[in-house]
């Protein structure tokens, strides 16, 4: 019974964070001049509040990982072997990209595809999950 409420908190906290994220992403921007050097203080800002949002996301993902993880590592069915090959494929990716996105910080595409990849392991851990109950 315990385990459950562990795992509702969780996806409940990715699920916030996702919405709280979208929500800064798509409220309206302030109306008033902009000037070339506030122009890049907004950008520098934006920039700092995407990274912590998606660092916060990455990481509640990984606590989802640790709470999906003895679910893989007991279950014998075939269906949670395709689910473990699924997550190591997509960790291995999400290293990879990771290590380029290193090199290159503000490499756009890197950026998306890696935000991609932690979607698609939100998902996997969560189809993990929902059939562990």
């Amino acid at each position: 019974m315990r385990g459950g409420w562990s795992i509702c908190l969780s996806a409940a906290a990715v699920l916030l964070l996702t919405i709280s994220s979208l929500w800064l992403l798509r409220r309206p921007p302030t109306l008033r001049p902009i000037t070339a050097a506030s122009r890049q203080s907004l950008t520098e800002q934006a920039l700092k509040q995407a990274r912590l949002s998606e660092a916060a996301y990455f990481h509640l993902i990984d606590n989802l990982a640790k709470l999906g993880e003895p679910v893989l590592d007991q279950s014998p069915s075939p269906l949670m072997a395709n689910y473990r090959e699924k997550l190591t494929i997509l960790d291995a990716a999400t290293s990879d990209l990771n290590d380029n996105l290193e090199r290159n910080r503000l490499h756009a595409r890197l950026s998306a595809e890696l935000g991609s990849l932690y979607h698609e392991k939100q998902l996997t851990l969560q189809a993990v999950l929902r059939h562990a109950n």
